[in-house]
């Protein structure tokens, strides 16, 4: 399932955090960026202005990690099933694990080396902020992206944390209506308001990305999909897996009728079978699959193959195989009443051999039809 209450904006800054990538908002054209450098909207005329404006400064240190991470693939027959990534700040012999489980190295490989990139980002890059409260709104570009030159005007190296040019990142501004109604009359042209402005800076050189609050996003997502299979093109109930070749693992192609019925690959698991059985998923079968962010699985069946499943009043188990009823082989047992039935039947064409064994009898027949 799907968290209902995480925004579009939520889930776009969760995926691009994960990439390391950063999402601008461009205040001079009212538009966004996606890019991987944080400078690429940066407004280059320095701005200088005096301490004295400044009601109060803070400065925020970067929050530190004191662990080793470890990511783990449970899969047996992983090559390499164990990747450490290292902090310069650890405390020995403390990880964080994150475990997975496939058997696609490549897929695991990719899953660190993203990790690995977003977690040097964050721990080995990371600078203090400095945060700026203001009573009066000053004379000076205060947008994000603006650029504040704290070399002089009574601010010292300790204010402007070891670094004088600065960036803007957030505004905060709180107005209170000081004239009676005027906070809510649009026709009053004019109106005096108390001022809070709150302005957060970084060091130019600072790559990384702060984004607002966001709640965790659920994943996978479950939907259901259909099996496709380009071997015949009939009606044929027949499989279709495809092996990758950089790999060998082996796939499904499954359409999703909720998107169009636009292909995904799925990995090939044998689900609950055991090894001595070979029952491939079948063309147009129903599948329940679960969507991750990168990949896709196939979690369950949805319904069983046509004209296989048993009456009530019959009790009945079977087994069917084949690409069609014109050539389809059938086991069943049903219930007559108490008396058990056991039937055993192969099609061919127009010719079908049949075996019964009930209560005292064991009967063979060959039908042929027309």
């Amino acid at each position: 399932m799907v968290n209902p209450y995480v925004s579009f904006y939520q889930y776009l800054s969760a995926v691009i955090d994960q990439y390391n990538g950063v999402l601008l908002y461009n205040s001079a054209q009212d538009n966004y960026l996606i890019t991987a450098n944080k400078a690429a909207l940066d407004r280059h005329e320095n701005h200088q202005y005096y301490k004295s404006f400044t009601k109060q400064a803070v400065i925020k240190l970067p929050n530190t990690s004191w662990c080793n991470l470890e990511h783990l693939n449970g899969y047996a027959y992983s090559s390499d099933a164990r990747k450490e990534i290292s902090n310069h700040a650890q405390t020995a012999s403390i990880y964080q694990s994150h475990v997975s489980c496939t058997p696609v190295q490549q897929s695991f490989d990719h899953h660190v080396q993203q990790a690995a990139s977003h977690f040097n980002r964050q721990q080995h890059q990371q600078h203090s902020r400095l945060e700026l409260e203001f009573d009066d709104y000053p004379n000076i570009d205060l947008l994000p992206g603006a650029l504040h030159d704290l070399n002089d005007y009574g601010w010292s190296k300790e204010d402007s944390s070891t670094q004088h040019n600065q960036r803007v990142t957030h505004l905060h501004l709180n107005l209170k209506a000081l004239t009676k109604y005027s906070d809510i009359d649009y026709k009053v042209n004019q109106a005096k308001f108390l001022t809070k402005l709150k302005l957060e800076l970084e060091p130019i050189n600072n790559p990384t990305h702060y984004l607002p609050f966001k709640k965790q996003l659920f994943s996978p997502v479950e939907v259901e999909g259909l099996i496709v299979s380009e071997v015949r093109n009939t009606d044929d109930l027949s499989f279709d897996l495809e092996q990758d070749k950089n790999n060998q693992q082996i796939y499904y192609k499954v359409a999703v009728p909720l998107w169009g019925n636009q292909h995904i690959q799925t990995a090939h698991a044998p689900n609950t079978l055991t090894g001595h059985m070979f029952f491939p998923l079948y063309k147009n079968q129903r599948v329940l699959i679960k969507l991750f962010q990168e990949n896709a699985e196939i979690k369950h069946q949805l319904d069983w193959r046509p004209e296989l499943q048993s009456s009530n009043d019959k009790q009945g188990n079977g087994i069917k195989m084949g690409l069609n009823e014109s050539t389809a082989a059938q086991l069943n047992q049903h219930y007559d009443g108490d008396v058990a039935t056991l039937d055993l039947s192969q099609n061919n064409g127009n010719t079908t051999q049949f075996v019964s064994m009930t209560k005292g009898k064991i009967n063979f027949s060959l039908h042929h039809k027309g």
